[in-house]
This record gives structure tokens, C-alpha cells and sequence, in this order.
């Protein structure tokens, strides 16, 4: 029997981990009520037709906005799921040009990210990616969209959005790991049969936790007879043993290493030696000091000589700009929360879980407060408000029901268990079955898009889990790993943003082959 296990404070993932106990006015908990009859959504989806001027030429598309349901083994339909597709017209080539299934993460993310700010025709305008934009929001035409080169199909996992269970209890059918990418990949299959796109070169797209969910689904689909041509993991989470930072686990603390350096080089607090030293040089260094003398280090633990300790904690300390009394006390393990509360303690300032170089007002503690993260108000806000007068008013679906973009609810209520290797027992993971299906299916490609100021998914734990997967050698010539100057949420970077385009127009055109 598995056994269900909650790591408190690892979530949310949509935009990184460990949103902790966040409520926002924009946050909804959940779309169920048991004390007031519900308002009622579109019986049928809406669609509209539109236009897009990419590189001179005129695109022209279609929006479908709407529901599909899932059904259990009886046929009873337990939830319906939201989503928003665009589809290039008119193509006489509709059934076979390539189509993307896109979505975040959380558990508990809505996809309003991925749709919004990276890859739909139309996003929010956020600025320099870094400072809260003032409003009036508004949508405007995406140069950066994909939709010239493949389809789209923005979804929103059961409990997000507006997608929710028929009965309130059924939750539990929807809310964990493998019963995630279930409901996900009953959903492509039913959205290939109703609109006929069985020949289409499948893609899956998924950010940070919806990593974990596309790294999941590409066997899982497999599994089914549907053979992913391509899979998009942008910041992701493959496996929780390389980003729970807690005693007895040392990895995290070895791969962090690079992550906090960078951020500490951007806010200039780290050793005066490395701040005019180039950050691709710097990390190559950091990387192979953590791996070689820092990872010694940890595994030696009380072994290890007074001398040498020392010399890891001044190291430690020249590289991340703390301090070395910081270092000792924490046993030379910094945890990456406390990390970001102390850099710029000082200057009242804390760290962007999300983003290495953003900052917020401090109120005077030396730990991270997630419910302040910069990031997240700095994002989420801008597209909620915008959101809402776009699928209005562009889209022509109207409700009264709330969008919601991050349930906290879901935090407490995930069923990790179903993601262990060994059922109950390990860290939940998922790059696994990521290199199943890169063994089963030789034209399979995978793309990773990695920030090196991500201090959540950080990109030398990524690596770490690629590096590892039970692949063939030759399989590594189908993975593309790219490194961005941004955070998490990478896109929000305008030059990130439009390498990024660059990048998965290179990727789509090599994996079509």
C-alpha cells in the first residue's frame, strides 16, 4: 500500500517551489462552493479568428476556447478541463502541422504563464522583466509567439483555471503525480480525436513542476500509442532529490553552489576578486570547486580535518558573499532560503526565489519571505488583470466564475507518493521515464531551457539529472540544453524571450526532420 507524503514548503512550482502560505487577493483557493449554487460556464467553446504580423507576413488563426471533460472507468464524468488552443488558418495541412501542448507547473499553476507571457500571439508587455509595470495592462501582438511554427494548446491541469472536478471529492483522482499526468494525457488524447489531429507531430511543453509532468508524460503517452515527437522543459524539476536543500541530503547544497555565486556576482556582493570576472567563467570555476572540493567536503562530514574545513568555508564564503560565522553555523550547508533573506540583509533587502537579480524590501528578517517574492507580484498581477478583459473581449468567452491562477489548496492535498520510484519510499522524480522514452523512440528530442539566476530550478541540478538518465550515449545528441541570463520564469527577459525563439524555432525545424 503507498504510503502519502507531503513535503511541506516545496511548492509551488508553476512559477519555482515553496510558495509557502501566499494569499493574495488574486489567489483563489478553489473554483467548488457547497453554500451558494455556482455561476455557470459556456455550454460550448468560443471560437474567433484573428490575425498576427510575424517577420513581414500576415498569419492568420483561429481561437478555441473551452472545455474538455474526463471521464472515469465508468464513463462518469469527473472533471472538466480549460483550456485555449490557436491554430494556424487557412492550412489545407491542419491534421499534420506540428501541435504543442503547453503548460506551468505547482502543483497548482494555472498555464496563464506559458500562455501569457511566453508563447500565445498575444502577451502582457512586463517591462524589463525585473520591476512591477504600472497599469493600465493590455495585450499586445507576441514577435516571440510559436504559433508560426506549430499549433498551440494551453491547458489547465484539474483544481486551476477554470478547470475543476464534477464532485468536490474527486480531487484526490487529480491531485498527484502520476494521477496528474494521467488526466494530462487523457486530455491530449481526447483533444487528438476531437479535432482530428492524430497525424500531427506531437510536442509537449511544461515549466518547472510541469517539467516534472512533461518528463512523465512523454512514456507515459507512449504507453497509450502516442509517440511524442518532442518534449520542452523550460526550468524544470526532474527529480525533488536535487532541490530539497534539508539535512541528510546533501546534493542540493552542492549544486546550489553555482546558483547563489551568480546571484552574488550580479548584486556585487561576492568576493571583490571574481566581480569583474566574466559570469560564464566564474560559474565554470564555481562548478568544478563544488564539484570536486565542496562535494569532498559534505561527504567527509565529521571526518573532515579542521584545517580543511576552513578552507571550504572561506571558499564557500569569497563565492556566495556570506559570511563565513553563516557558513560554520549552518555546518558549511547554507540552505538556498536563507540565502536569499541574508545576501542583502543589510541594504534590507531579500532575494528573488524566482530570479537572482531581483530584490524586495525586507521587513528586517535574514530569511526569505516567500509571500514577498518580487517576482510574483511583479508577474502574476499584470496577467491575472489582463487576462480576464482578454478572454472577454478578444476571445468572446464570457463567465462569471474567477481565473484562477495559483491554488494554494492543492499544496497540502498532493499526492507525491505516486511520483517514488519505489512507491513510498525516495524523492518523487520523473527523468526516469524521460529516458524511457528517449530509449524506446530514437527520433524523440528533448529541449531544456535553464536560467542561470534561477534560484529554484537551479540549472546545475538540471544538468546533473540529464547527465544521469539510463540512456544510450548517442541519445545525448537529441537533447539541447540552453542557458539563459534570466531567472525561473525566463521569458519575462525580453533578450532571453526572443533567444528562446530563436532557440525552439532551431529545435522544432532539427526534431521535423
Amino acid at each position: 500500500m503507498m504510503k502519502k507524503v507531503v513535503f511541506k514548503g516545496v511548492i509551488v512550482l508553476g512559477l519555482g517551489i515553496m510558495l509557502g502560505s501566499l494569499s493574495l487577493p488574486v489567489f483563489g483557493q478553489t473554483n467548488q462552493t457547497n453554500t451558494h449554487p455556482l455561476a455557470i460556464f459556456p455550454e460550448s467553446a468560443s471560437v474567433t479568428q484573428h490575425e498576427i504580423t510575424l517577420d513581414g507576413k500576415i498569419v492568420s488563426y483561429k481561437a478555441t476556447t473551452g472545455f474538455l471533460p474526463c471521464y472515469n472507468e465508468k464513463g462518469e464524468k469527473t472533471a472538466r478541463m480549460f483550456y485555449t488552443a490557436y491554430t494556424k488558418a487557412p492550412d489545407e495541412k491542419t491534421s499534420t502541422r506540428p501541435l504543442t501542448i503547453a503548460f506551468n507547473g505547482g502543483p497548482g499553476s494555472s498555464s496563464l504563464y506559458l500562455h501569457m507571457a511566453a508563447f500565445g500571439p498575444k502577451v502582457v508587455p512586463l517591462g524589463n522583466g525585473i520591476d512591477l509595470t504600472r497599469p493600465p495592462y493590455r495585450v499586445v501582438d507576441n514577435k516571440n509567439t510559436l504559433l508560426d511554427i506549430t499549433d498551440l494548446v494551453f491547458v489547465d491541469p484539474v483544481g486551476t483555471g477554470f478547470s475543476e472536478t464534477i464532485q468536490q471529492d474527486d480531487e484526490k483522482l487529480f491531485w498527484g503525480v502520476e494521477e496528474d499526468i494521467d488526466s494530462m494525457a487523457e486530455f491530449i488524447r481526447l483533444y487528438l480525436t476531437r479535432y482530428e489531429r492524430w497525424e500531427s507531430p506531437l510536442f509537449i511543453a511544461g515549466e518547472s513542476y510541469g517539467g516534472t509532468r512533461a518528463a512523465g508524460l512523454s512514456a507515459h503517452l507512449q504507453d497509450m500509442g502516442i509517440y511524442p515527437t518532442g518534449i520542452i522543459l523550460i526550468s524544470p524539476a526532474l527529480s525533488f532529490t536535487t532541490l530539497i536543500d534539508v539535512p541528510g541530503n546533501d546534493i542540493p547544497y552542492i549544486h546550489n553552489v553555482s546558483a547563489m555565486a551568480a546571484a552574488a556576482w550580479y548584486q556585487q556582493k561576492i568576493d571583490i576578486l571574481y566581480r569583474e570576472t566574466n559570469l560564464d567563467d566564474l560559474l565554470q570555476e564555481v562548478r568544478s570547486w563544488s564539484e570536486e572540493e565542496y562535494a569532498k567536503a559534505l561527504w567527509q562530514g565529521n571526518a573532515l580535518s579542521q584545517a580543511k574545513y576552513a578552507e571550504v568555508a572561506r571558499q564557500l564564503a569569497a563565492y556566495t558573499g556570506l559570511s563565513e560565522e553563516l557558513i560554520r553555523a549552518h555546518n558549511l550547508r547554507v540552505p538556498m532560503y536563507r540565502f536569499l533573506g541574508e545576501l542583502l540583509e543589510k541594504e534590507r533587502r531579500s532575494i528573488s526565489f524566482y530570479d537572482g537579480r531581483v530584490t524586495a524590501h525586507s521587513i528586517g528578517s535574514n530569511e526569505y519571505s516567500f509571500q514577498d517574492d518580487p517576482i510574483v507580484i511583479n508577474v502574476t498581477g499584470p496577467l491575472v488583470t489582463t487576462f480576464n478583459s482578454y478572454l472577454e473581449q478578444n476571445l468572446r468567452f464570457s463567465t462569471d466564475r474567477k481565473y484562477i491562477p495559483i491554488n494554494l489548496t492543492i499544496e497540502g492535498r498532493w499526492d507525491w507518493a505516486s511520483g517514488m520510484p519505489e512507491g513510498d519510499m525516495g524523492y518523487p522524480e520523473t527523468f526516469t521515464s524521460l529516458g524511457r522514452a528517449l530509449r524506446k523512440a530514437d527520433f524523440l528530442q528533448v529541449f531544456l531551457a535553464i536560467g542561470l539566476f534561477d534560484m529554484a530550478c537551479v540549472h546545475d541540478a538540471t544538468i546533473y539529472e540529464i547527465q544521469r538518465m539510463d540512456i544510450p550515449p548517442e541519445a545525448l545528441g537529441r537533447i539541447t540544453i540552453t542557458l539563459y541570463s534570466a531567472g525561473h520564469m525566463l521569458y519575462t527577459d525580453p533578450v532571453s524571450h526572443h533567444k528562446l525563439k530563436e532557440n525552439l524555432a532551431n529545435f522544432y525545424g532539427d526534431a521535423l526532420k
